[in-house]
C-alpha cells in the first residue's frame, strides 16, 4: 500500500520509503480514508468557486437495517455572509431523520458543516445505486452536489406448493394446482420452473413438449402461479396400467432455480373413485367349488379331480378351514395300480381361535426332530403368552407306520423358556422311544440362541426279519442349535440339524444352514449364504452294517452388490457347489465314490429402466473337478478329471407383464457319475436357453393372459427340448371363474441309427370353479350408501329442495381404537359424485371413522357435524351427511412500523386467531402471508374472537380480543392492529465538531 502525505496546501504526492534519508525534515503524516480523499480532492477542484456543495462520502454501500450517516460541507469564499434555502432530496423509501435547517447562513470565507442521517426502508430493491442531492440556493444562484448509495441485494426466496397431494376423478379430471413462490429479498429474481410431468398427466396451459416455465419476482413479494393439470384416462393398454403402478408417472416434480439456488417439490395425483365394491377374498367364503379335468389331447386318459374348500368364520376370532380333494375319478388305469379313495383322496379340516388350533388331515408334519408325517391330527393350545402346548399324532399313508409326539413350552424369565417333550413310532419292524429337552434365550441384546435335544432308543420288533437278532437295541440322539444376530445394519443366522445318530424314521440327515447380510452404507451391501447337507441310508435293517451309503450337497454363495445414483447395480462374488456321493451294496459289498466340485466367479449388472423394468447382463466362469473311485473289478478303479473350464453368458429382463432369461453356456457344467464310471471321458458341449414369461390383465382385471416358453439346444447332440404353455383365467360375476391351459413338450436328438427323433406330448387343463358368497356366521356384510347435502333449515333432514353437494373427500377407516373382528375391509379413499353420492358395497360389520373435507378450495359450506364422524355397519343403510352455511369470522392483521425501525420485514403468516364459544368449543385458523385470516363457525351464538402478541416485546396490540354475536348475522369482519414501539435517535450535542483534513487536531 502506498502512503499519502499532505504537506500544507500542496497537491498530494506520493513517495517511497527509500526516497527519505534520516536527514529529512518530514511534516507530520496523516492517514485518510478514500472517501475523505475524495472530498478533499473536490474541494480543491471547488475552491476556485464562490461557494461549494460537498459529500463527505460521496459513494458508500449501505444495507437497510441501519442508519445511513452523511456530512454536507457548505464553504462560502465570498467576502459577504451568505443566507440561503438549504434542500435534501432523497430517494422514493428513503426518509431524512436528522433536523436540518431549511434556511442556512454561512459566513463569509468561511465552511459550515451539516450532518444527515437517513433510514432507508426495507422495501427498496437492492443491487442499485441510489442518488442523494444538495441544494443550496442563494442570490438566485443554485449550487447542487449529489452522493450515492449502493443498496446490496439481499437473496432470499423460497417456493412452497400448499398441497402435495392431489384427487382427481372421471368426472372431475382437472386439478388447479398451486405453487407459491416468495421473494424475501430485495432483488428483483428471474426463476426457471423446470417441470417433470409423469405419463398420466399432462399440463393444460403448456404447448406439447414444454417443460419450463420463466417468472420474474419483484422483490419483498409473493407469487401465486395457477395451474390447470389434467389427469389422463385412456384405454385399457399396458403402458397405462404399469403408468398407474408408478407414483413417478401420476406426479409433477417441480425444480424451481436461478444461478445462486435451486429449490425442488413434487405434486402427486391420486385417482379417487365415487362407489367401491369390496372383494371377498375366496378363502374368506365358506364354499368353494371346483373340477378340474387335464391329459385333454393327450393320448393319454383323462384324469378328473374335484375340489370343496373353504373357511368358514365364527364370532370370538374362531374359524374352521377345510379341503377335500378328490383325484382321478373315473379313471380307467392302464395297468393294476391302485387308485383307490384312501390313497388319491385329500382332506384336511382345521380349527383356530385365539388359544388353540386343531387340524385333522390326510398329510400333516410337525417336529423338527421326531418328523412325524402322514395322515392324523395335530393340535396346538397357548392358554396364555407363558405355556404352549402341541401334540401330533400320524399314521403312514402307504405303510404299517404310526406315531404321536408332543412337547411342552415354559417361558421362565423375558428371554429364557424351557422345552420338554417325547415320543414314540412304530414301524412294523422296530420301534423307537424319545424324550426331547430344549430351550431359546437371548443372554446379550440383539443375540438370540435356541436348543432341541433328543435321546431315543430304538429296537426291533417281533415282525423283524429272523435274520436281525431279536434283542438288538441302539441309543441314539439328535439336535438342532441356531444363532441369530441383529444388529443395525449387520444380520447373521446360523443353524444345524443333525440326526445322523439316530434311529428313527427320519433320521440320517444333518443339515448346515447360514445366511449372512452387512450393509454397509446406502450403495455397498454382502450377502451370503452357505448351505451343507448331508442323507444317510439310515434305517432299523441296516443299522448292524459298518458301511452306509450317503449323499452330501453344498451349496455357497458370496454376493457384493453396489448400488449407484444413476440405477445401475454392480454385483460380484464366488459361487460354490459340491456333490459327494458314497454307495455301498450289504450284498456284494462293493463301494463307490463319486466327487464333483465346482467352483465359479460371478459377475452382473442391473441397469434399473423407466416405469418398474430392469436388464441384467451376466457372467459367471468357474472350474469343475470330477472323480471316481469304485471297488467293482469290471469297472475303472480311478477316474478323475481337474479344472474343466465353464462359462456361462447370460442376460435377463424383467417388466410387471414380462420376463425374460437367456444364456449360453459352454464347457461341462457338472460331470455325470456314469460319465466316469463307464467312459471315463465326456464331451465339452455348448447349449443355448431361452426363457421368457408373460402375464397380463385386461378388460379391467377380468381375463389374465399367462404364458411360458422354455427351450434348450445343445451341440454336439443336436439335442433340443422346448416347453411350451398358454393359461386363459376368465373372471366372472357371481363368484365364477373359468380357467384353461395347454402345455406342449417337444424334444427331439440325432440317433447314429434311426437319424433325427423326436417326441411330443400335448396336453389341456381345464377347471371351473364357483365361489359361494354366503354370509359368514362371524362377519356380516352390508351396503351402504352416504349422501352430502346442503342443509338449508339446519334440522338434520334431508329434504326435496336441498341440492345434493358434490366433491366432497370421504376416508372410511376401521375403529381401530377397540377391538372387532377382522375381516378383508379395505381402506378407501372416495369422492361424492356428481349426485353427492358415494357408496361402499361390502363392507364388514363393525364400528368406522370418517374423515371428511371438501375438495373446493372456498368451500361456502360447513360439515353440521364435524369432520371427524363415527357409525356402526349393522345393516344395508344410507347414511345422510349434512352441510350448513357456515358463520365466518374474516380479518387480517395490520401492522404500524416505526419509521426509524431496524426490525426488517416481518412474517405475519402462520398466526393463530381463536374463536371460542360459551360452551368451550374452539374453532381456529392461522393466517396466510398477508396477515388475513378466516374462521369457519358452524353454530350460531356469542364468540370470543382472541389473538395472542407473538411478534414480540417491540410490539404492542392494540386489542388482543372480541366479542361477536352471530345469532343475527352470519359474517364479521375484524382487524388486529400491533404496533412497533418508537425508537428515537440520541443527538447528545446541537453543535457538531468534526475533524477536518487541513485541521486534524479539532
Amino acid at each position: 500500500m502506498d502512503t499519502l502525505i499532505l504537506i500544507d496546501s500542496l497537491p498530494p504526492i506520493r513517495i517511497s520509503d527509500d526516497s527519505i534519508t534520516s536527514t529529512d525534515t518530514i511534516p507530520p503524516i496523516i492517514i485518510i480514508s478514500d472517501e475523505e480523499l475524495r472530498a478533499y480532492e473536490d474541494s480543491i477542484l471547488e475552491s476556485k468557486k464562490d461557494f461549494s456543495v460537498i459529500f463527505i462520502k460521496r459513494n458508500v454501500t449501505q444495507s437497510t437495517d441501519s442508519l445511513y450517516f452523511n456530512v454536507i460541507k457548505l464553504t462560502n469564499r465570498t467576502p459577504n455572509n451568505l443566507s440561503g434555502k438549504f434542500n435534501i432530496t432523497l430517494p422514493s423509501r428513503f426518509t431524512l431523520i436528522s433536523l436540518v435547517d431549511s434556511i442556512i447562513e454561512v459566513p463569509a470565507g468561511q465552511s459550515k458543516y451539516i450532518p444527515i442521517r437517513v433510514s432507508v426502508s426495507t422495501e427498496v430493491e437492492g443491487g442499485k445505486n441510489y442518488i442523494l442531492i444538495a441544494d443550496f440556493e442563494y442570490n438566485d444562484t443554485l449550487v447542487s452536489k449529489s452522493s450515492y448509495i449502493k443498496i446490496p441485494s439481499s437473496r432470499n426466496w423460497t417456493m412452497r406448493l400448499p398441497s402435495a397431494n392431489y384427487f382427481v376423478n372421471n368426472y372431475n379430471p382437472i386439478s388447479n394446482i398451486k405453487i407459491n413462490l416468495s421473494n424475501k429479498g430485495n432483488t428483483t429474481e428471474l426463476i426457471k420452473l423446470k417441470f417433470q410431468i409423469g405419463k398420466m398427466i399432462s399440463v393444460e396451459s403448456f404447448f406439447e413438449g414444454q417443460d419450463v416455465l420463466y417468472v420474474e419476482l419483484s422483490p419483498l413479494e409473493d407469487t401465486v402461479i395457477i395451474l390447470p393439470i389434467r389427469y389422463l384416462e385412456g384405454p385399457e393398454n399396458s403402458d397405462e396400467v404399469n403408468y398407474r403402478n408408478l407414483w413417478k408417472e401420476s406426479s409433477l416434480s417441480i425444480t424451481a432455480s436461478n444461478k445462486a439456488y435451486k429449490r425442488s417439490d413434487y405434486i402427486s395425483f391420486t385417482t379417487i373413485e365415487s362407489h367401491h365394491t369390496n372383494i371377498k377374498a375366496q378363502q374368506a367364503t365358506p364354499l368353494n367349488v371346483e373340477l378340474q379335468v387335464n391329459n385333454l389331447l393327450s393320448g393319454s386318459p383323462a384324469r378328473y379331480n374335484a375340489l370343496l374348500y373353504g373357511n368358514i368364520l365364527f364370532k370370538k376370532m374362531r374359524a374352521i378351514n377345510y379341503q377335500f380333494i378328490a383325484r382321478n375319478l373315473l379313471f380307467v388305469p392302464l395297468n393294476k395300480q391302485d387308485l383307490s379313495i384312501e390313497n388319491n383322496a385329500y382332506y384336511r379340516v382345521q380349527y383356530t381361535d385365539r388359544t388353540k388350533s386343531l387340524e385333522v388331515g390326510s398329510q400333516i408334519s410337525g417336529g423338527i426332530l421326531q418328523g412325524v408325517t402322514g395322515r392324523g391330527i395335530k393340535g396346538r393350545w397357548r392358554p396364555n403368552n407363558k405355556n404352549t402346548l402341541e401334540v401330533i399324532a400320524a399314521q403312514g399313508r402307504y405303510n404299517q407306520y404310526y406315531a404321536v409326539a408332543g412337547q411342552y413350552t415354559r417361558r421362565l424369565f423375558r428371554s429364557f423358556s424351557a422345552i420338554v417333550g417325547g415320543g414314540y413310532e412304530d414301524r412294523y419292524t422296530s420301534n423307537s422311544t424319545s424324550a426331547k429337552l430344549g430351550t431359546n434365550f437371548s443372554l446379550f441384546k440383539h443375540h438370540s440362541f435356541k436348543a432341541e435335544g433328543i435321546i431315543s432308543e430304538t429296537k426291533n420288533s417281533q415282525n423283524s426279519p429272523s435274520t436281525l437278532p431279536k434283542d438288538t437295541s441302539l441309543i441314539g440322539y439328535s439336535y438342532y442349535l441356531s444363532y441369530r444376530l441383529h444388529y443395525k445394519n449387520l444380520r447373521f443366522n446360523i443353524s444345524n440339524t443333525n440326526t445322523l445318530n439316530n434311529y428313527n424314521r427320519n433320521a440320517g440327515h444333518n443339515r448346515w444352514y447360514s445366511y449372512a447380510s452387512w450393509r454397509i452404507n446406502s450403495k455397498l451391501n454382502i450377502t451370503s449364504h452357505f448351505d451343507k447337507s448331508k442323507i444317510v441310508n439310515k434305517y432299523y435293517g441296516s443299522i448292524l452294517d459298518t458301511d452306509r451309503s450317503f449323499n452330501n450337497n453344498d451349496v455357497g454363495r458370496i454376493t457384493i452388490s453396489y448400488y449407484t445414483s444413476n440405477g445401475i447395480t454392480y454385483m460380484f462374488g464366488p459361487l460354490y457347489n459340491g456333490i459327494t456321493q458314497h454307495t455301498y451294496s450289504n450284498t456284494t459289498g462293493i463301494t463307490g465314490d463319486y466327487k464333483n466340485l465346482n467352483l465359479s466367479l460371478y459377475f452382473a449388472t442391473r441397469f434399473s429402466l423407466k416405469k418398474a423394468r430392469s436388464i441384467t447382463p451376466s457372467i459367471t466362469w468357474g472350474l469343475a473337478n470330477a472323480s471316481y473311485e469304485t471297488t467293482d473289478p469290471n469297472l475303472q478303479p480311478t477316474v478323475s478329471k481337474n479344472n474343466i473350464k465353464n462359462l456361462r453368458i447370460g442376460i435377463s429382463y424383467f417388466s410387471k407383464t414380462f420376463r425374460f432369461y437367456s444364456s449360453y453356456n459352454k464347457g461341462v457344467g457338472a460331470v455325470s457319475q456314469q460319465q466316469l464310471m463307464f467312459n471315463g471321458s465326456w464331451e465339452n458341449t455348448e447349449s443355448i436357453m431361452i426363457r421368457p414369461q408373460y402375464e397380463k390383465y385386461f378388460y379391467k382385471n377380468t381375463i389374465k393372459v399367462s404364458s411360458y416358453l422354455s427351450y434348450i439346444y445343445s451341440m454336439p447332440s443336436g439335442r433340443e427340448s422346448a416347453n411350451i404353455n398358454l393359461s386363459l383365467d376368465f373372471f366372472l360375476s357371481h363368484g365364477w371363474n373359468f380357467y384353461i391351459s395347454n402345455n406342449l413338450y417337444n424334444t427331439s436328438h440325432n440317433d447314429k441309427e434311426f437319424g433325427r427323433i423326436t417326441n411330443r406330448v400335448f396336453n389341456i387343463f381345464l377347471g371351473i370353479r364357483k365361489s359361494f358368497d354366503l354370509p359368514q356366521p362371524r362377519m356380516k356384510y352390508y351396503d351402504y350408501d352416504f349422501l352430502f347435502y346442503h342443509d338449508i333449515n339446519g334440522n338434520n333432514i334431508h329434504e326435496e329442495n336441498e341440492k345434493t353437494i358434490p366433491n366432497m373427500l370421504m376416508k372410511i377407516q376401521r375403529d381401530r381404537n377397540i377391538i372387532q373382528e377382522s375381516s378383508n375391509f379395505t381402506e378407501m379413499e372416495l369422492v361424492s359424485d356428481l349426485d353427492g353420492a358415494i357408496s361402499y358395497q361390502n363392507l364388514p360389520e363393525g364400528e368406522y371413522l370418517t374423515t371428511i373435507k371438501s375438495l373446493d378450495e372456498s368451500p361456502k359450506l360447513h360439515l353440521l357435524n364435524g369432520k371427524n364422524q363415527k357409525f356402526i355397519a349393522s345393516e344395508d343403510s344410507i347414511v345422510y351427511i349434512p352441510l350448513v352455511e357456515s358463520f365466518r369470522i374474516d380479518g387480517r392483521l395490520i401492522l404500524e412500523r416505526d419509521k426509524n425501525s431496524g426490525e426488517g420485514k416481518i412474517d405475519i403468516s402462520s398466526i393463530k386467531v381463536t374463536a371460542t364459544s360459551e360452551t368451550g368449543d374452539n374453532y381456529f385458523s392461522f393466517t396466510d402471508i398477508y396477515g388475513g385470516f378466516s374462521i369457519s363457525i358452524p353454530k350460531s351464538g356469542n364468540y370470543m374472537i382472541q389473538i395472542a402478541n407473538v411478534l414480540g416485546e417491540n410490539f404492542t396490540l392494540k386489542r388482543s380480543n372480541y366479542m361477536v354475536d352471530l345469532t343475527y348475522v352470519k359474517q364479521v369482519t375484524i382487524d388486529f392492529t400491533f404496533v412497533e414501539k418508537e425508537r428515537g435517535i440520541n443527538f447528545e450535542n446541537q453543535e457538531y465538531e468534526f475533524k477536518t483534513i487541513t485541521n486534524p487536531d479539532k
